[in-house]
């Protein structure tokens, strides 16, 4: 019979509370009181006194001096370590791959971009570990240890790892990253779904969302994928494949998907639906053969750059897209009931005059009780979302079990997002 619970014995309930402590002090985004600790996680004062030396013998967080109190003589403050170590993230996307190196705060250190021109899998895994190897003799530079390595990818990522489903046929291949890459590069490897790297990238390190709130990722580029988070925990569904919210239907005698099905949500959001509305609509200026030639990127920055300039067509058309936006957000409003629905990639470029429409829209597709506390906002990172939420992988793995990184230990477990 397999098993369904742990046990809580006394080495487990240190872990846990490590990761409680760690996970405050993150959540504070900057210098907390001991005090402060102590009376927002509920750990009595000697448990979190022998939990914050631990963690600073582990370099995961820092003293930086002491409070003012009321009453009283001062008490330390502390904060996480920037300089605990570095981060690798990794976006292997459908037209390009990007790579970024961060500190333990995600703050950018060095990043760089390839365009892909061949899109077979073999020779996407070797530009990726190309760029690794490069991410990673940049690294020697800092005297901060690597960490780890976070992988989002265009695919659907099993719990198994050992499973990638590639649009647009959803091909299957057979191959564990993060096993393969963990042996090549000697460093913790973590691989998830691109949309739910972005998740976790906004739950740790945006301005939107709270630790253990409920919300709604929506990642919008080439395609359409997201994040269900649930009580602070994204949900990953019987197989991690949950968050295809692209393929919900929207029009059952719609134009086919890549996936089979017709009347996709995707079909109806993505840069090359908005550029076939744009190019058919009567006001339009543009030249179809030049246009088709474009990549998803370079057409959302010249429909942004229309929209801001009051083109009719474009307007006419961002009007459309924001209703189809409306259908889809307020289906999985009214399923989920989340505190908020962000939404990240490609769409973010259009700025602040979609919003105002999508909500519009949304608000009359939702019931009362529903609509009443929902908020629909960009991601903190907008088009970055998914490159800053690889190296949120590697952060949350940390949070969530700081014994199993501290440098004394081996990291030879291949650790799971959800």
């Amino acid at each position: 019979m397999k098993q369904r619970y742990r046990t809580a014995n006394q080495i487990w309930v240190r872990e846990h509370n490590l990761s409680i402590l760690l996970r405050y002090l993150w959540g504070a985004r900057g210098p907390i009181a001991r005090s402060e600790l102590t009376k927002t996680s509920g750990l009595n004062k000697s448990t979190v006194g022998n939990l914050l030396f631990q963690l600073r013998e582990w370099n995961f967080i820092v003293e930086r001096g002491t409070s003012e109190p009321s009453v009283g003589r001062p008490g330390e403050v502390f904060d996480i370590n920037e300089n605990t170590g570095q981060i690798i993230g990794v976006e292997i996307g459908i037209s390009e791959i990007s790579v970024i190196l961060t500190d333990f705060k995600a703050n950018p250190l060095w990043r760089k971009t390839y365009k892909l021109s061949v899109k077979t899998p073999d020779l996407i895994f070797n530009q990726a570990e190309e760029l690794i190897a490069k991410a990673i003799q940049k690294s020697h530079s800092n005297p901060s240890p690597l960490l780890g390595i976070g992988i989002g990818i265009s695919a659907l990522v099993g719990k198994d790892l050992e499973t990638l489903l590639f649009p647009p046929d959803l091909k299957t291949i057979n191959k564990n990253l993060s096993k393969l890459w963990q042996e090549k590069f000697d460093l913790p490897v973590l691989v998830a779904n691109d949309a739910n790297a972005a998740t976790i990238g906004e739950q740790l390190l945006g301005d939107n969302v709270l630790p253990d709130e409920n919300f709604i990722y929506i990642a919008s580029g080439e395609g359409l994928g997201g994040g269900v988070v649930i009580n602070g925990k994204l949900y990953g569904g019987n197989d991690g494949f949950a968050g295809e919210f692209g393929h919900i239907t929207i029009n059952p005698d719609g134009e086919k998907c890549q996936c089979g099905n017709k009347g996709c949500w995707e079909n109806y959001v993505s840069p090359q639906a908005i550029l076939s509305k744009w190019i058919l609509h009567p006001e339009s200026q543009l030249d179809a053969q030049t246009m088709l030639q474009k990549n998803s990127e370079e057409i959302m920055t010249m429909f942004s750059k229309a929209i801001a300039e009051d083109d009719p067509a474009a307007l006419e058309v961002l009007k459309d897209i924001a209703q189809y936006f409306g259908i889809g957000i307020s289906s999985l409003a009214n399923i989920f009931n989340p505190k908020s629905i962000v939404l990240g990639g490609q769409i973010t470029i259009c700025g602040e005059k979609l919003l105002p429409i999508i909500r519009k829209d949304v608000e009359k597709r939702l019931m009362p009780v529903i609509k009443e506390n929902l908020e629909i906002l960009y991601a903190t990172y907008g088009q970055d979302s998914v490159l800053i939420g690889t190296t949120a992988l590697i952060i949350n793995a940390i949070l969530n079990n700081p014994s199993e990184w501290c440098p004394s230990e081996e990291k030879e477990i291949i650790y799971s997002v959800f």
